[in-house]
């Protein structure tokens, strides 16, 4: 008994030790702001009648959620009107001002869509989950905005923002975890053929400004073998990379930033990618590392003139 409790005491301690720092940077800040992003960039590049169908607003329910969704609640008739609140929140939720405020609005927001919209994909589910995650945070969070560096906070609201953004560290890394291993239930993941089919196919797959780059790659078996196996065992490290250490955490984000954004240009998974992109920063990013966007643009000046 004696070492389960060494080992249970030594958590502790450490735990305890990692809510000396402030998880209110604007780390989180920044994942919330590229998470609206992505539905906002949805709701204005689509016109809400191919967003929204009327035979979902005819549909009565009791579910108390459903009550509250702010597409149901103006109606089909006023769509346009919903789609306005929702810009204006989601765009102050971007700017940063209120997180107190703004946290459940966007999570009103992203929830609302996801269960109103008809032409949803799984960018859409993660945003809604994950800012939900987010409103305990946000509603500790004393500052007046999110961008601003964090200041030093109670234990208790130190204690209950990490474990939230612990939560979403966990839900990241079994979300990574599940893609790879569902995927060995489809036969053609395993003979390694998926992206053949995915990619050329004339509906859903490679826009035409990619056809001449990629389709050379999935016509080749050995190609088509790497590309296919080749995202299995990345989704496979991704899910791992929350046991790395801080090093390989940051290059596993970059990396994971990379891989979403090749899907959103093969695939034009948009809000996709916004979500993935977010979610990843929350999941990978030390939380109370307060990001320099001045010192990252020097760097990158520096990086361009060599």
């Amino acid at each position: 008994m004696r070492l389960p409790m060494y080992f249970m005491d030594t958590l502790l301690q450490r735990f305890d030790n990692l809510c000396q720092r402030s998880p209110f940077t604007n780390v989180y800040g920044l994942g919330r702001s590229i998470l609206a992003a992505g539905t906002l960039f949805t709701l204005l590049v689509n016109n809400v009648h191919t967003l929204f169908i009327s035979q979902n607003f005819r549909i009565r329910t009791h579910f108390i959620l459903d009550k509250i969704n702010l597409f149901y609640l103006f109606g089909y008739e006023h769509l346009p009107a919903a789609k306005l609140v929702a810009i204006l929140i989601l765009a102050l939720v971007i700017t940063g001002y209120l997180p107190r405020i703004t946290g459940l609005l966007h999570w009103w927001v992203a929830y609302s869509f996801f269960n109103a919209a008809v032409i949803v994909d799984g960018g859409d589910q993660i945003a809604a989950v994950i800012a939900l995650a987010l409103v305990p945070l946000t509603l500790l969070d004393g500052r007046m905005n999110h961008w601003q560096k964090g200041t030093p906070a109670g234990r208790s609201r130190n204690y209950i923002a990490i474990l939230c953004l612990f939560f979403i560290k966990i839900q990241m890394a079994v979300l990574y975890f599940n893609a790879a291993i569902a995927k060995f239930n489809v036969p053609e993941w395993l003979d390694g053929t998926v992206m053949y089919y995915w990619l050329a196919h004339n509906t859903f797959g490679l826009p035409g400004y990619m056809k001449d780059i990629v389709l050379p790659v999935v016509e080749n078996p050995l190609g088509v073998l790497v590309l296919t196996w080749g995202t299995v065992i990345f989704e496979v490290m991704l899910f791992a990379a929350i046991f790395f250490r801080t090093g390989a955490r940051m290059k596993m984000l970059c990396l994971g930033i990379l891989f979403h954004l090749l899907i959103f240009l093969c695939l034009g998974l948009a809000s996709f990618f916004f979500s993935m992109t977010g979610s990843l920063l929350l999941y990978l990013y030390p939380f109370d590392r307060h990001i320099s966007f001045a010192r990252h643009r020097f760097k990158l000046t520096q990086c361009a003139f060599r």
